[in-house]
């Protein structure tokens, strides 16, 4: 899977200044980085409520600031939006069939909007799911 952010042109001559960003090959992330791609994987799924995944990704990992971390259940999360390995394994590569690659942030937003499309948003992220739906 190969997501390009594609940048709109101008249409009064000017020169385009912005780069086409290639999030698949990033190896640093910020929050804008991470927002930016949170837009364009939003697009290219054609799901158009890409606050609720920022707002995730702000809940869980704080953009990546905690990539890692062990939850109360006693397993670790790993990621954007913190996903225990067997939850990762079920849905994003099982049910979704997506590369099986945890750490990967387009991977794991692809999955989070196939799983809140199927309904899991309160199942997989319940206390993010109640901040969120209460303007947290």
């Amino acid at each position: 899977m190969c997501l390009l952010l594609f940048v709109s042109l101008p249409t009064n001559g000017a020169k385009l200044t912005a780069p086409i960003v290639d999030f698949n090959n990033l190896t640093n992330w910020d929050r804008d980085t991470i927002e930016r791609m949170i837009y364009a994987v939003s697009q290219d799924e054609g799901y158009d409520n890409p606050q609720i995944l920022i707002a995730l990704a702000r809940h869980e990992s704080v953009f990546l600031k905690y990539p890692k971390v062990l939850d109360t259940n006693n397993k670790y999360s790993y990621g954007l939006y913190h996903f225990q390995k067997a939850t990762f394994d079920d849905y994003c590569v099982k049910k979704y069939q997506l590369p099986d690659d945890i750490m990967n942030p387009v991977i794991q937003t692809r999955c989070v909007i196939k799983s809140i499309n199927d309904g899991y948003f309160k199942k997989l992220w319940y206390n993010s799911y109640w901040k969120i739906s209460k303007g947290l």
